[in-house]
């Protein structure tokens, strides 16, 4: 299970990062995708803006994959902890 939630994380943020420089590109230029390049957290923050201000809609298709790559993050972080938590109880307890 931690496997597959892994290479989606991998594979899923590989191809969000390939989509914020296609879209960095087409909406403004090689410069703005160089940017987008060197800094990707803060590019994604700024072409969610980007799209929001230009489309009036917040749950457009580029903050909607963001949102779902944040919540497996999110699940996946939780979900290692509570193994975390569940195997050092198992430990302590002698059995």
């Amino acid at each position: 299970m931690v496997g597959l939630v892994v290479l989606i994380l991998q594979v899923g943020g590989a191809m969000l990062y390939g989509y914020t420089l296609y879209l960095a590109y087409t909406l403004s230029g090689l410069v703005a995708a160089v940017i987008s390049a060197m800094f990707p957290g803060v590019a994604n923050l700024y072409w969610i803006y980007d799209r929001w201000s230009v489309t009036g809609d917040f749950l457009n298709f580029y903050t909607n994959m963001n949102l779902l790559w944040l919540a497996v993050y999110v699940f996946a972080i939780a979900g290692l902890g509570l193994g975390a938590s569940l195997s050092s109880r198992r430990d302590t307890t002698g059995d």
